[in-house]
């Protein structure tokens, strides 16, 4: 369990790095992101990361 914990932080940290990086690249700033496929791209890893820390939580939520 502590693996799937550790990949989803890593794939949200990802993510952001991802963001803040197209971010200056943007002539409209957050709300641009998904109109362009390379900072989508970029931003992908966060919502990756975000549906397995969900998916974690859920599952060690009913074990107990």
């Amino acid at each position: 369990m502590r693996s799937s914990w550790l990949l989803a932080v890593a794939l949200i940290a990802l993510g952001l790095i991802g963001i803040v990086w197209s971010l200056p690249q943007l002539e409209h700033g957050l709300i641009e992101v998904p109109q362009h496929w390379w900072s989508a791209l970029a931003a992908g890893p966060l919502v990756l990361g975000a549906i397995l820390g969900l998916r974690t939580w859920l599952r060690d939520r009913q074990r107990t």
